[in-house]
Protein backbone atom coordinates (compact mmCIF):
# COMPACT_ATOMS: atom_id res chain seq x y z
CA UNK A 1 0.00 0.00 0.00
CA UNK A 2 2.98 2.29 -0.03
CA UNK A 3 3.00 2.36 -3.51
CA UNK A 4 -0.52 2.93 -3.85
CA UNK A 5 -1.63 5.87 -1.46
CA UNK A 6 -4.50 6.75 -3.26
CA UNK A 7 -5.91 2.98 -2.85
CA UNK A 8 -5.24 2.99 0.81
CA UNK A 9 -7.48 6.14 1.12
CA UNK A 10 -10.17 4.74 -0.95
CA UNK A 11 -10.17 1.37 1.25
CA UNK A 12 -10.21 3.52 4.58
CA UNK A 13 -13.26 5.47 3.08
CA UNK A 14 -14.94 2.43 1.85
CA UNK A 15 -14.39 2.62 -1.59
CA UNK A 16 -12.93 -0.72 -1.69
CA UNK A 17 -13.39 -3.84 0.60
CA UNK A 18 -9.51 -4.27 0.08
CA UNK A 19 -6.03 -3.80 -2.10
CA UNK A 20 -7.03 -6.90 -3.63
CA UNK A 21 -10.73 -5.96 -4.58
CA UNK A 22 -9.38 -3.18 -6.18
CA UNK A 23 -6.42 -4.23 -7.96
CA UNK A 24 -8.99 -7.20 -9.28
CA UNK A 25 -11.26 -4.75 -10.68
CA UNK A 26 -9.81 -2.01 -11.69
CA UNK A 27 -5.75 -1.39 -10.89
CA UNK A 28 -4.80 -4.59 -13.25
CA UNK A 29 -6.67 -2.07 -16.10
CA UNK A 30 -4.90 0.71 -14.95
CA UNK A 31 -1.24 -1.00 -15.05
CA UNK A 32 -0.78 -1.00 -11.93
CA UNK A 33 1.80 -3.79 -11.15
CA UNK A 34 0.55 -5.08 -7.98
CA UNK A 35 2.45 -8.29 -7.30
CA UNK A 36 4.58 -10.53 -9.28
CA UNK A 37 3.66 -8.83 -12.52
CA UNK A 38 6.32 -9.65 -14.27
CA UNK A 39 6.57 -10.21 -17.88
CA UNK A 40 8.30 -13.30 -19.33
CA UNK A 41 9.35 -12.30 -22.49
CA UNK A 42 10.28 -15.71 -23.89
CA UNK A 43 6.45 -17.27 -22.44
CA UNK A 44 4.75 -14.06 -23.54
CA UNK A 45 6.23 -14.10 -27.26
CA UNK A 46 6.07 -18.30 -27.48
CA UNK A 47 1.77 -17.89 -26.28
CA UNK A 48 1.02 -14.89 -28.10
CA UNK A 49 2.97 -15.27 -31.71
CA UNK A 50 1.14 -12.36 -33.46
CA UNK A 51 3.05 -10.09 -30.54
CA UNK A 52 6.22 -12.37 -31.36
CA UNK A 53 5.65 -11.21 -35.23
CA UNK A 54 5.19 -7.37 -33.90
CA UNK A 55 8.12 -7.22 -31.86
CA UNK A 56 10.22 -9.07 -35.09
CA UNK A 57 8.81 -6.30 -36.93
CA UNK A 58 9.67 -3.03 -34.76
CA UNK A 59 6.12 -2.34 -34.07
CA UNK A 60 7.17 -3.12 -30.36
CA UNK A 61 10.04 -2.91 -28.09
CA UNK A 62 9.60 -6.22 -26.53
CA UNK A 63 7.27 -8.23 -24.78
CA UNK A 64 7.03 -6.18 -21.97
CA UNK A 65 6.20 -3.24 -23.78
CA UNK A 66 3.40 -4.73 -25.70
CA UNK A 67 1.61 -6.31 -22.29
CA UNK A 68 1.81 -2.46 -19.84
CA UNK A 69 0.97 -0.75 -23.24
CA UNK A 70 -2.04 -3.34 -25.08
CA UNK A 71 -1.37 -6.58 -23.71
CA UNK A 72 -2.86 -6.19 -20.27
CA UNK A 73 -6.04 -4.22 -21.66
CA UNK A 74 -6.51 -7.51 -23.76
CA UNK A 75 -6.44 -9.88 -20.77
CA UNK A 76 -3.51 -11.14 -22.47
CA UNK A 77 -0.95 -13.29 -19.81
CA UNK A 78 2.06 -11.39 -18.69
CA UNK A 79 3.66 -15.28 -17.02
CA UNK A 80 2.86 -18.89 -16.71
CA UNK A 81 2.17 -18.41 -12.90
CA UNK A 82 -0.06 -16.05 -13.70
CA UNK A 83 -2.56 -17.72 -15.72
CA UNK A 84 -4.51 -19.06 -13.01
CA UNK A 85 -5.00 -15.65 -11.26
CA UNK A 86 -5.95 -13.59 -14.57
CA UNK A 87 -8.34 -16.35 -15.45
CA UNK A 88 -9.99 -16.06 -12.04
CA UNK A 89 -9.65 -12.19 -12.16
CA UNK A 90 -11.73 -11.58 -15.52
CA UNK A 91 -14.63 -13.51 -14.84
CA UNK A 92 -15.02 -12.31 -11.14
CA UNK A 93 -14.97 -8.30 -13.51
CA UNK A 94 -17.43 -9.80 -15.97
CA UNK A 95 -19.63 -11.58 -13.08
CA UNK A 96 -23.22 -9.30 -12.46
Amino acid sequence: MRCNPDVALAIRQGLWASARDHYAKNGYFEGRTGTGMMVSESWYLKTNPDVAKAVKDGAWKSAEDHYFRQGLFEWRIPNKDLQDDITAWKHMVSEP
